[in-house]
């Protein structure tokens, strides 16, 4: 799973304040684009940041998530927050609810990821069979299937706080 952000160089709002916003890692008036990548094994436990960059190393992840075929979420906070979290580790806990419900709409829309990455912690009954949707809520912005092979969606519910980071 891929997840990009794109700044828009615009006044900063309320949601960005603290270390998640534009102008915590970027010069304001930077338009460039932002993208982590993670993976997740269920063996391993929670997902981690396999790649991270700004600008033409973003554009690279993406690029290659597009020629993999590997869904793309659009999420200026999460992005923002998972930045800040070390190749190779593990998504904080802080962030398991974002990431989860990203993957469990995954699951739902491709049958062939669920059997690929196997139970999905957290779950009712720990795994979600093929073309079943698990017993969580739909997220209103990934309620529509596409047809491209990378998905540009909506953001999801920005985090409580990105002092939870920090814990």
């Amino acid at each position: 799973m891929n997840l990009r952000n794109r700044h828009t160089g615009g006044p900063q709002s309320p949601g960005q304040a603290g270390a998640i916003g534009k102008d915590a890692n970027l010069p304001a008036g930077d338009s460039r684009t932002r993208a982590v990548a993670l993976r997740y094994e269920h063996a391993r436990g929670a997902p981690s940041v396999v790649a991270k960059g700004t600008g033409i190393v973003a554009d690279e992840i993406l690029r290659r998530a597009e020629e993999a075929g590997v869904f793309v979420h659009k999420s200026r906070e999460l992005v923002g927050m998972l930045m800040q979290v070390d190749l190779d580790a593990r998504v904080p806990p802080a962030l398991y609810t974002a990431v989860a419900e990203i993957l469990a709409w995954v699951y739902r829309q491709d049958e062939r990821v669920a059997q690929r990455l196997g139970p999905l912690q957290g779950v009712p009954g720990g795994s979600v069979p093929p073309g079943a949707a698990p017993n969580l809520p739909a997220l209103p912005s990934l309620s529509k299937p596409t047809s491209k092979p990378v998905s540009k969606l909506a953001p999801t519910a920005k985090p409580k706080s990105p002092n939870q980071l920090k814990r």
